[in-house]
């Protein structure tokens, strides 16, 4: 059955909006890496353990589990490992590098940071990358700082390292570094791959090429 009135009718629809998934608060850094160093270790800065507890007083720093390649210190808050500082196997009285995957340390550039997606295929002063421990990691021209990916590979994928979209392709920022020296090539920057075409000519040749 059917009921009828008089007069017009109007019918609406309420659209309810998803409130918007609130963002995980952003853990408070407690060291940023810049190209002049982090936290008190700059390239004037020796690897000297003394010195180095004094120098990261307030935080506990033990020295590094035996077997890495570079072995070192490690800088740790409330047993939270922070930093990692490994000594230079060519001259003992170097710091390395100093290494973190930890999220309360960072950069200062908004565009490299841990859990961010790497821009690096965007920048033209990109050079190139090593594997450290199974996953690669970049560095740019005359630069202090690495990006350490979540693209896995192993040391003797130099094609991986030869094609810069291979290794930016869907990679996330894992880890950050700041190294002692800084990388240099005579010939400058590394051209983008997928400006001169490096992707076609690594991936796209078939076999009769």
């Amino acid at each position: 059955m059917a009921a009828c009135g008089g007069g017009s009718s109007s019918s609406s629809t309420t659209t309810v909006e998803t409130p918007a998934t609130p963002e995980a608060p952003k853990v408070p850094l407690v060291f940023t890496m810049s190209e002049a160093g982090v936290g008190p270790i700059s390239t004037h800065v020796l690897f000297d353990r003394d010195a180095l507890v004094e120098a990261f007083a307030g935080y506990d720093v033990v020295d590094q589990p035996g077997g890495a390649e570079h072995p070192g210190l490690e800088v740790r808050l409330d047993g939270e490992l922070l930093l990692t500082i490994r000594r230079s196997g060519a001259d003992p009285d170097e710091i390395f590098d100093v290494v973190s995957y930890s999220p309360r340390v960072g950069t200062d550039s908004e565009f490299q940071q841990i859990g961010q997606a790497s821009l690096g295929v965007m920048d033209p002063n990109f050079a190139g990358c090593e594997c450290w421990d199974g996953h690669a990691a970049c560095w740019w021209w005359k630069s202090h700082l690495w990006s350490i990916l979540d693209k896995p590979c192993t040391s003797d994928e130099d094609r991986l390292f030869d094609d810069t979209e291979m290794v930016f392709y869907h990679a996330n920022i894992i880890g950050l570094a700041w190294g002692f020296d800084t990388h240099y090539d005579e010939d400058g920057p590394t051209d983008l791959m997928n400006d001169a075409g490096g992707a076609d000519e690594l991936d796209g040749l078939d076999d009769s090429e």
